[in-house]
């Protein structure tokens, strides 16, 4: 089908609610890798078509935002390109912070220079080396010192606002994720400035052996809930459902399961194993959607939960494709 076959489909509400505004576009990353030539123009066709309701922000390194300067001109006055950027990789806590304020300035000198064309509205970066080393007791003080400093940094800059997601690996310790969560939400609790901060999982990769398990990533999400902080996700999500991918030669997992799992768990207590079998779910008849809300196993989830649990908590996850979700979404007969 092509793009306009999104109008002869009654897509559920619930169904609605789970995908507004949550794909941002990193089809400049593998396994698409496409050069900026190709992608921001894919990004601007995505945004005139019929689905551009389940798309977010453009993905783009720190270190290319000046290359978006030519693109200025085929934006539209009013309409701004929202962008999410790739922050610091940093050993240390300052120079992470030094790496921040070096891309807030690029950040600013880029929206001047195109007349506010493009707006920085997310930075997403690990957390340092050196401070995930640490041991629980330690890391959460040096991390919230961390964040401090990154406040006084933005104060001191030209942008007013911005909301950093904090990736932690998933080799690391479910107590590790714990403590960064909690960090996050403690920071958040106590800010009045203009930084949030939010929690990133890595739910995917072109190696097989470093696509994370599904009880790690039950671990991360049970980490975010517990804690109320937000989070979002990036790579392998470019299908619906858990799957194997047999040119890949590992189970990738699918946006229905992580977000079908994040509302759930906003409404249900559900155990870590029942969060596991969740994303673990590799049928996509047993996620049920209607106008009324959202079905898995005997859990229900309403329409109104759902916005609730996407606005304050499950944010985005990013894709190399946009193409490839919706192209599932149609042969499902949802989109």
């Amino acid at each position: 089908m092509g793009t306009d076959a999104s109008t002869t489909v009654q897509t559920p509400a619930s169904l609605r609610a789970l995908l507004t505004d949550l794909i941002d576009y990193a089809g400049l990353f593998p396994p698409a890798a496409l050069s900026l030539d190709e992608a921001f123009p894919n990004y601007l066709k995505y945004r005139e078509s019929n689905d551009a309701w389940m798309l977010n922000h453009f993905i783009i390194p720190g270190s290319r935002l000046a290359d978006l300067k030519p693109y200025a001109g085929e934006l539209e006055d009013g309409e701004p390109c929202t962008l999410s950027i790739l922050g610091p990789r940093a050993a240390g806590a300052n120079a992470f912070v030094e790496g921040v304020g070096e891309l807030l300035h690029r950040l600013a000198n880029l929206s001047r220079e195109t007349a506010g064309k493009f707006e920085g509205h997310v930075i997403e970066a690990p957390v340092p080396t050196e401070v995930l080393s640490l041991g629980a007791s330690q890391l959460r003080p040096v991390l919230e010192h961390m964040l401090v400093d990154l406040q006084n940094v933005l104060t001191a800059s030209p942008v007013d606002e911005i909301m950093l997601f904090l990736e932690v690996p998933f080799a690391h310790s479910a107590t590790t994720m714990d403590s960064v969560a909690q960090c996050i939400a403690a920071y958040n609790k106590h800010s009045d400035g203009g930084l949030r901060t939010g929690y990133k999982m890595r739910t995917g990769s072109t190696n097989p052996t470093e696509i994370p398990p599904s009880s790690a990533v039950a671990s991360a999400l049970v980490a975010c809930h517990s804690a109320g902080v937000p989070y979002k996700a990036t790579a392998g999500l470019h299908h619906p459902v858990r799957h194997y991918n047999e040119a890949l030669g590992g189970y990738m997992h699918g946006f229905f399961n992580l977000f079908g799992a994040a509302a759930i768990l906003s409404g249900d207590e559900l155990s870590m194993d029942a969060v596991t079998e969740l994303l673990e779910e590799e049928n996509s008849n047993a996620f049920s959607f209607d106008d009324e809300g959202l079905t898995w196993s005997d859990h229900r989830i309403s329409v109104s939960e759902i916005k609730e649990m996407r606005s304050g908590r499950a944010i985005s996850f990013g894709s190399c494709s946009f193409d490839e979700p919706r192209e599932d979404l149609r042969s499902l007969g949802l989109l």
